[in-house]
């Protein structure tokens, strides 16, 4: 309808173009006028200008829209007031179809804004970047984890870890590698994996960075478990009957030397020898027994009972416990709580006591003639856990140590036992909760409990 109304305008200027043409070359033929030419012709100029003058603007109006849908700028109208039909009808068209492409463009928008709340929103830490490592999307997840507010070209991740980047670059999609980071002086455990796409023939990648620190650490409680389940079954399976036929071999051999009277003072001398050995497999055997009797308290954790204690009165029984102890070695302990009532979901306080005590006394040994020792225990709400964390100002673990001290049997003291850490981390686990460390070395250690 629209170029049917143009086609007959633009017919119709070109008819009176070509008739005034027609009048003009007639006259100045086959006529003697002088007037009449000139008009004709100065007639002829003005249909000209005007037919010029209308094909421009029409297709100064098409250009325009054009522009427009170029540049996706769909904020005009096109008058149709004081338009003539073809005109009206023009403006229309374009109206209608600059509607329907702001209304595609405003659910882009919308589409777009939704997918961005979706990947800032979800907890798994994804990045995205080009060819050429230049970075295009970093979720608050990737934030949160990486301890990166701002990440501009995947090779600054140098700064957490000098090959990272390199691994990220070469994983392949379906990938899976897992890598361990130091953030923040902590430990962590990271599964990454990657896809690869194309968007307007430019390649991007897009990795996801997942935090397994926790589920390590809670397989590596089960495995601890069930490898000293099987060592205490088959150590006492062992060392019992060894006890028991040492003891028999000492008493009856001690009782027939102490008949039979032997007078040779080089049999004497052997024989008591023989007593002697006897007597020490014995009491050796009595003490490996008793080690692993001491070592079940790692697997006999009963899992607890859930109900609600407040931080306060966790903190407060720790407080009575520790305060007047810590004082006599000149360490101050306070306490730091977010907020008024504040409270976790808990089987039994008096693990959690138990956990937070050995926590407190580790940084007390830590402290050892340190100037200004304090220890700090605070707790805050992150909005879906409580994290609690013991942090001391004394010499600070070593990074080699770091990885171990969760181990059982691992212990840096000489007469240490290497239980305390590895319970407190299963304690944490039955609680459905972690236990992490960071440390400085000569500045701090806080350990990390999120429940």
């Amino acid at each position: 309808m629209v170029f049917k109304g143009f086609r007959l305008r633009l017919i119709f200027r070109v008819t009176l173009l070509v008739g005034v043409l027609f009048l003009l070359i007639y006259s100045v033929l086959n006529t003697s006028w002088l007037i009449t030419p000139l008009v004709l012709l100065m007639i002829g100029f003005a249909q000209l200008a005007e037919l010029i003058y209308f094909l421009e603007a029409h297709i100064r109006e098409v250009s325009n829209f054009l522009l427009a849908i170029k540049h996706k700028d769909f904020s005009g109208t096109y008058s149709e007031i004081g338009k003539k039909k073809s005109s009206r009808i023009l403006q229309s068209a374009f109206n209608e179809i600059n509607a329907a492409f702001k209304e595609v463009s405003t659910q882009k928008e919308l589409h777009y804004l939704y997918l961005q709340t979706i990947v800032e929103h979800v907890g798994v830490a994804l990045i995205c970047f080009k060819t050429d490592g230049e970075v295009t999307l970093m979720n608050d997840a990737a934030v949160k984890l990486l301890q990166l507010p701002y990440l501009r070209n995947i090779q600054s991740l140098k700064r957490l870890e000098e090959h990272l980047p390199a691994q990220i670059i070469s994983l392949e999609p379906g990938q899976k590698v897992l890598v361990k980071l130091n953030i923040a002086n902590s430990i962590h455990d990271l599964s990454i994996s990657g896809t690869v796409f194309k968007l307007e023939q430019e390649e991007y990648k897009l990795i996801s960075l997942q935090n397994i620190s926790s589920e390590l650490e809670g397989q590596e409680v089960i495995s601890w478990q069930k490898l000293i389940r099987v060592l205490n079954h088959e150590i006492m399976n062992s060392v019992t009957p060894i006890i028991s036929l040492s003891g028999i071999i000492h008493e009856k051999l001690d009782k027939n030397v102490n008949l039979i009277g032997v007078h040779d003072i080089k049999i004497q001398r052997e024989l008591a020898e023989i007593l002697k050995g006897i007597g020490t497999i014995s009491n050796r055997s009595k003490g490996l027994l008793n080690f692993v009797k001491n070592y079940r308290s790692l697997t006999s954790i009963k899992p607890p009972q859930f109900e609600k204690v407040e931080i306060s009165l966790l903190f407060d029984r720790v407080m009575q416990l520790l305060s007047s102890q810590l004082e006599k070695n000149g360490i101050s302990l306070s306490i730091e709580v977010s907020e008024r009532n504040l409270a976790i979901k808990a089987g039994d306080i008096e693990l959690l006591e138990q956990v937070l005590i050995n926590l407190i006394l580790n940084s007390r040994d830590a402290l050892h003639n340190k100037e200004n020792a304090e220890i700090i225990l605070s707790a805050k709400s992150n909005g879906q856990k409580v994290i609690i964390l013991v942090t001391d100002n004394g010499k600070g673990i070593p990074k080699a140590h770091i990885e171990n001290i969760f181990t059982p049997f691992f212990s840096t003291k000489k007469e240490g036992s290497g239980i305390g850490l590895s319970l407190s981390r299963q304690i944490l686990f039955l609680h459905k909760g972690t236990l992490a460390v960071s440390s400085e070395l000569g500045k701090y250690t806080s350990f990390r409990l999120e429940i």
